[in-house]
């Protein structure tokens, strides 16, 4: 069997066994979920389905609200307290196995009506 001939039969195999379609493109997401009568929020970045994504997995989850300082954690949420009533930008930062860093953010909104922001009253947004 000649060299190429062996070598399209191994692409072929190969996109059969992991179509292209699995593989993920290096994604950062998140929502929020804020307690009602509380300063409290739950930030989860495997929502919106399918939440953040890496092609090669997810180191580490960098989370940083507003500059109340960042916090580094392994896992996909993140419970944090914020200190009074105003308009906070949270930031997430997902470490990918393969050097990428996708970042977005949202605002929380506390006591105020500001378009595109996680509100406390329960509920998960964006």
């Amino acid at each position: 069997m000649s060299r190429i001939l062996r070598c399209v039969i191994l692409l072929s195999l190969a996109f059969a066994v992991y179509p292209m379609a699995a593989w993920a493109t290096n994604t950062a997401s998140f929502q929020g979920n804020c307690t009602s009568g509380t300063l409290t929020c739950t930030f989860d970045a495997s929502r919106p389905s399918p939440g953040s994504q890496c092609t090669n997995g997810i180191a580490e989850y960098k989370w940083t609200f507003g500059n109340l300082g960042s916090y580094f954690t392994t896992s996909s949420t993140i419970t944090y307290t914020f200190p009074s009533i105003d308009v906070y930008t949270v930031t997430l930062t997902v470490y990918c196995w393969d050097g990428a860093t996708p970042t977005i953010s949202h605002n929380v909104c506390y006591g105020f009506s500001v378009p595109g922001c996680i509100y406390a009253g329960g509920g998960w947004l964006p």
